[in-house]
């Protein structure tokens, strides 16, 4: 799990043996909370599959649509966000058009992406 997530999971355990849980989530809500980690995009093809390979069992699949969910430390800074703290995401992306889906999707929700460098080298 990554430290940012284990951070905010434990500051929100404390909250919740000191006083209960939905004070400890009222406690998030207009909280200014800084995600320092990694970002990551889950990709789901949706398809029928229109035959098995011959080389292989491997079934080839006509994708009819895909979507894409944020992983990692950024799914973290969503779900934040979505609890009402004003969430600033620091993060390395690409310089790439998944780089650029990393931020669209974090500011679609309300997730500020000051923080987020892009970087052209390999790896990233």
């Amino acid at each position: 799990m990554p430290w940012a997530q284990c951070f905010i999971l434990r500051r929100l355990h404390d909250e919740m043996m000191d006083s209960g849980p939905a004070d400890a989530l009222s406690a998030v809500s207009g909280a200014r909370i800084m995600v320092i980690g990694d970002s990551t995009i889950d990709r789901y093809s949706i398809g029928r599959v229109t035959k098995v390979s011959p080389e292989a069992p491997v079934p080839l699949v006509e994708v009819q649509r895909e979507s894409y969910y944020l992983g990692g430390a950024t799914n973290a800074a969503l779900l934040l966000s979505d609890l009402g703290a004003k969430v600033n995401f620091v993060s390395v992306v690409g310089d790439d058009p998944e780089g650029d889906m990393v931020r669209r999707l974090l500011r679609e929700r309300g997730v500020e992406t000051d923080g987020v460098v892009t970087s052209s080298e390999a790896g990233f």
